[in-house]
């Protein structure tokens, strides 16, 4: 899980080509309680975020923090 409102233009272009229903994940990155209900809805118990500085994609050391925010929410569900 990412938090996709950052990526830079070029980024974003890639992933919506390459990725499966981008534009629903922007949504389940703004708000944990979504995600955790789409893991229930594909039978996942838990999940791991994994993020990374990438100040080429738009991502700075800010978004360590974003996912331990995220993860804070769910502790039990989300992991980072």
């Amino acid at each position: 899980m990412n938090p996709f409102w950052w990526l830079k233009d070029g980024a974003r272009a890639t992933l919506k080509e390459h990725s499966s229903n981008f534009e629903q994940k922007p949504t389940l990155a703004r708000n944990p309680d979504e995600f955790v209900a789409y893991l229930d809805s594909q039978d996942i118990a838990m999940a791991a975020t994994i993020n990374y500085v990438a100040p080429g994609m738009g991502y700075t050391h800010a978004v360590n923090e974003w996912a331990a925010d995220y993860r804070d929410l769910h502790l039990d569900r989300i992991l980072v």
